[in-house]
């Protein structure tokens, strides 16, 4: 099995160069890892996080070694398999959500790219990171305490995949996290594919050529529901999650319905900072009301209260 080797240095511990407390060591790889799986599932799932028990492909891929501690400060040489010889089924096909990885990728480069995203200045597009990815690259903290430690990770014998965390980044990263919008209830319309290696896992490519990556919410759907509906125009209500930069990450379907006339104005993508007005949902409504005359319904009420007394009870 093909593989590719890093060195993770952190300087300025307290110990002398080349050793490392047992209980930071086990804080370090546990932050790693963590942040490891967490951009792995999210560029291959689309989120970070899930229930459930990890799939035997990520497992693979999590299956780190560590070569040896070397001096210089203390420096640990990692070893990694290659994406494309643990998780082929999942990278191979190049889906609309996220970047496929490079064939010589491994999980730690996906890693890597999440934290290098988390620590750059302003807004990005988020692909790499959601809340999930964030907390994890924040537990780097938890080794650095009040010492001035610098984690510095890069491969050996290339220039690919690589970060390095300083005390000054951390605020930075938590920013991120503030940045993502909170999660919102939506309605959308197109056409429903079954993304093949992932259950429970659709997109729906919308009419002007957008498309969406979905979810089964399990409480409420099973995996027949998409078998129903594959290949055919559905609309979909649930819960979408959103990428930093107010995009939408994901949308977990509660319900899902074939579509039906009118569902033409739920056609475009959710956006975080959209704010979807009633006369949008039920523009006929709203048009025969800008049409009503108030005074066509005088007299046509039969109770006891009074026009005054009415209108002070609607205020």
């Amino acid at each position: 099995m093909n593989s590719q080797q890093y060195e993770l240095s952190l300087k300025g511990l307290p110990e002398a160069h080349g050793e490392i407390k047992a209980n930071d060591l086990s804080k370090v790889l546990d932050a790693l890892l963590k942040t490891t799986e967490r951009a792995t599932r999210l560029l291959a799932l689309g989120e970070g996080c899930a229930q459930g028990t990890r799939p035997a492909w990520l497992s693979a891929t999590l299956d780190v070694t560590i070569k040896k501690l070397k001096k210089g400060s203390t420096v640990m040489v990692l070893e990694a398999p290659l994406l494309k010889d643990v998780a082929s089924d999942q990278f191979s096909q190049n889906e609309f959500w996220r970047k496929t990885p490079d064939e010589e990728d491994t999980a730690l480069d996906l890693a890597a790219y999440a934290i290098q995203e988390a620590t750059s200045d302003g807004e990005n597009s988020g692909d790499r990171l959601d809340a999930s990815v964030i907390d994890a690259a924040l537990e780097f903290k938890k080794v650095a305490k009040s010492s001035n430690i610098i984690f510095a990770f890069k491969p050996l014998g290339t220039s690919k995949g690589h970060f390095q965390i300083k005390d000054t980044d951390y605020e930075r990263i938590a920013a991120k996290k503030s940045m993502i919008p909170k999660e919102k209830a939506f309605v959308v319309s197109g056409k429903l594919d079954v993304i093949q290696h992932t259950a429970g896992q659709f997109k729906l490519a919308l009419s002007n050529g957008q498309n969406l990556l979905g979810k089964l919410d399990v409480e409420f759907l099973d995996q027949n529901s998409l078998q129903a509906y594959w290949g055919k125009e559905v609309t979909v209500e649930g819960i979408v999650v959103f990428k930093p930069n107010g995009t939408p990450q994901i949308i977990h379907a509660r319900k899902l319905m074939e579509k039906t006339t009118g569902d033409e104005l739920f056609e475009h993508l959710p956006n975080a900072r959209r704010e979807i007005k009633q006369e949008e949902l039920f523009p006929e409504t709203a048009q025969k009301a800008a049409n009503t005359d108030p005074m066509s319904l005088w007299n046509l009420w039969e109770g006891e209260e009074s026009v005054e007394e009415l209108l002070t009870m609607i205020d």
